[in-house]
C-alpha cells in the first residue's frame, strides 16, 4: 500500500491490517535490557516474539551465531 494511496479497509488483505508487537525486559531479577519489537504487517505478536528472543539471547548469553 503506497503512502498516499487512497483505499478502503475492506479492500486491504487481512495480513496487512495488523502489526506484530512485543515488549520485554530481562533478566527479571535486575533488568539490564528493555526492547520493543514492531513487525509491520506481522499479523500478531507471534511474528515479533522470535525476534525479541534472539535479541535477548544475544544480549544475555553472548549468542552471536544463529
Amino acid at each position: 500500500i503506497a503512502q498516499n494511496e487512497v483505499y478502503k479497509e475492506e479492500d486491504v488483505a487481512e495480513r496487512h491490517r495488523h502489526h506484530g508487537l512485543f515488549i520485554a525486559f530481562a533478566p527479571i531479577e535486575a533488568p539490564t535490557i528493555a526492547i520493543a519489537i514492531i513487525v509491520e504487517n506481522g499479523g500478531g505478536s507471534s511474528a515479533a516474539t522470535p525476534i525479541a528472543r534472539k535479541v535477548i539471547d544475544t544480549w544475555l548469553l553472548g549468542d552471536t551465531h544463529g
